[in-house]
């Protein structure tokens, strides 16, 4: 480790870097507790339509639209952590 100004060491790492890592961190929180929500909807839709036999139809329906909204969130967030981690990778080299 090397002595910067002020007596502060460095650690080879620029706070950018971990502030990007923390903010990636909090970001993939995010993507999760949104995930969750999409199932829950999804969930209750499913309920509902075996407990509604006259809109058992719609509510199947508007489970299926959640569960693809579930899995759009999914690859979202991997595009997402796929381009960071390259251009990451882009800027150490």
């Amino acid at each position: 480790m090397q002595e910067a100004e002020g007596g502060k060491r460095k650690t080879g790492r620029s706070d950018s870097a971990t502030m990007t890592e923390q903010i990636g961190f909090t970001e993939g929180v995010g993507c999760v507790n949104r995930l969750v929500e999409i199932r829950n909807q999804e969930f209750l839709c499913r309920e509902r339509a075996l407990l509604d036999s006259e809109r058992r139809i719609f509510w199947q329906a508007k489970a299926e639209e959640w569960g693809q909204c579930a899995l759009d969130e999914i690859a979202f967030h991997f595009r997402e952590c796929n381009f960071d981690m390259s251009a990451s990778q882009a800027t150490t080299r």
